[in-house]
C-alpha cells in the first residue's frame, strides 16, 4: 500500500472479500485504516461500499469501528445517509455501546439538522410533538424518561446524550433537562450523569 500506489485497485479487490474478517482483526483492520489514511474515499469507493454495506456489525466491533469512523472523516452526506439508515433501530442500543458509542458521535457531528432529527428522535422515544406525549399519556412518558435516564447514567451513553443537548432543538434540550430536574438527587451522585448536568448548565439551565 504505501510502496507500490499504482497497484491499490488490486489491493482493493483482494480486500473486498474478506473486509469484515479484516477490519474486525487488531491487524487486518491495521491494513484496512491505511488505505483510508493514504486514499481519498473516491478512490478507495468500492471498499468504502463493502464497509456501508455491512456497517451495522463493523460498528460494535473493537476494531470495526475505527473503519466505519475512517469513512465518517471524508463527512460525504451520501455515506451519512447510508449509515443512518443502516443504523436506523440501533441507535438507542448503539449509543450505549462500547465501541458503536464512538461512530454514532461522528455520526451525529456530521450529520445535517434533518438527519439529526431522525437520530435523536428515534434515541428519546419518539418525535417530541407526538400528540400522545404532549396529551400526557403517563406510560409514554414514562418510556422515554426511563431511556434518558439510562443514557444519562450510562459511562458511553452520557457522551451521545451530550450531543444531542449540543446539536438538539429546544424542546429536546428542555425534556433532558426535565428529566434531570426531575431525579437531580440520584444523578449527581453518578459521575457519568455530572456530565450531561454541567453540559445543560452550560447552556443556561439551573438545578
Amino acid at each position: 500500500i504505501e510502496l507500490l500506489p499504482d497497484r491499490t485497485n488490486e489491493v482493493i479487490r483482494c480486500i473486498i472479500p474478506h473486509l469484515v474478517d479484516l477490519a474486525g482483526d487488531n491487524c487486518g483492520c491495521r491494513v484496512v485504516q491505511r488505505l483510508f489514511e493514504r486514499y481519498s474515499v473516491d478512490i478507495l469507493a468500492p471498499l468504502v461500499d463493502e464497509v456501508l454495506k455491512h456497517s451495522a456489525s463493523l460498528a460494535t466491533n473493537q476494531y470495526g469501528n475505527y473503519v466505519v469512523q475512517n469513512i465518517l472523516e471524508a463527512k460525504r452526506p451520501e455515506h451519512i445517509s447510508r449509515l443512518i439508515s443502516n443504523f436506523k433501530g440501533h441507535f438507542y442500543n448503539f449509543s450505549m455501546h462500547k465501541f458503536a458509542s464512538n461512530v454514532v458521535e461522528k455520526v451525529i457531528r456530521a450529520a445535517d439538522g434533518y438527519e439529526q432529527q431522525i437520530i435523536f428522535n428515534e434515541i428519546l422515544g419518539g418525535n417530541e410533538d407526538d400528540s400522545s406525549y404532549n396529551h400526557g399519556k403517563s406510560s409514554n412518558k414514562r418510556y422515554k424518561e426511563d431511556r434518558i435516564l439510562n443514557m444519562i447514567m450510562d459511562q458511553f451513553g452520557n457522551y451521545v446524550m451530550q450531543r444531542i443537548i449540543e446539536f438538539g432543538s429546544e424542546s429536546q434540550q428542555n425534556t433532558i433537562a426535565n428529566v434531570v430536574y426531575n431525579n437531580y438527587d440520584t444523578l449527581i451522585t453518578i459521575n457519568f450523569a455530572k456530565h450531561v448536568i454541567s453540559k445543560l448548565e452550560e447552556i443556561g439551565f439551573q438545578f
